[in-house]
């Protein structure tokens, strides 16, 4: 049976019910705008061709599938726009450590911890960039099990990587809870037997959780 969002049955957190949660990162933890990026590292007029063979690129599926590395990927970046090639490298190195916290996300996690819940991560990311964000942000380090694509040759809304969290975590699907942003991955998780939080706004994190 294909669940409902559990805020439609729940207004705030039921802690009894979880014993687990369940968070994405990109804009659930840490904010990820390309168009900002872009502002940051490349000329206005670029941004559309920038948009179009970088962050929709095939390419950038395969980082984060953990199918070409980030040095391997700013090759094929800078190939297919050879008059921003430094520019774009130079993206690709900058914009991790740049990326900003979504603290009613990282609010909610921490509360999650308090509350004794097992937290886990499960993300599309590639690996050599999570490793950075691992280094620049405590609370990730502070995840009981981190599953991100890069590392498992999976991705979010593929079934198997939900079934690799749940493994390692040791948890029921009825007893764990998921937060994202994308209804893909959420329709995924309630698929999966799940419950789901989908956030595509951080206010909803915060009404929920109470942060």
């Amino acid at each position: 049976m294909f669940g409902t969002l559990i805020d439609e049955r729940f207004p705030r957190m039921p802690w009894e019910r979880f014993d687990t949660v369940v968070f994405d990162v990109g804009n659930v933890l840490l904010r990820f705008d390309p168009e900002k990026i872009m502002e940051e590292f490349i000329p206005a007029r670029w941004h559309d061709a920038v948009r179009e063979h970088v962050f929709h690129s095939p390419y950038w599926v395969a980082m984060d599938h953990g199918l070409l590395s980030l040095a391997e990927a700013a090759d094929r970046f800078a190939g297919l726009l050879p008059e921003i090639g430094d520019e774009v490298r130079a993206m690709l190195v900058g914009w991790t450590p740049m990326k900003e916290v979504v603290p009613e996300g990282v609010a909610a996690l921490r509360l999650c911890r308090e509350k004794g819940k097992r937290v886990c991560i499960l993300s599309n990311y590639g690996d050599e960039a999570f490793s950075t964000a691992e280094e620049n942000h405590a609370f990730l380090r502070e995840a009981d099990v981190l599953v991100v694509s890069s590392r498992v040759g999976v991705m979010k809304p593929d079934p198997q990587i939900y079934r690799i969290l749940t493994q390692r975590c040791g948890s029921s699907p009825a007893r764990t809870l998921f937060v994202d942003d994308n209804a893909q991955n959420i329709a995924e998780a309630l698929a999966m037997g799940w419950e789901a939080l989908w956030a595509p706004e951080p206010s909803r994190i915060a009404r929920f959780f109470g942060v």
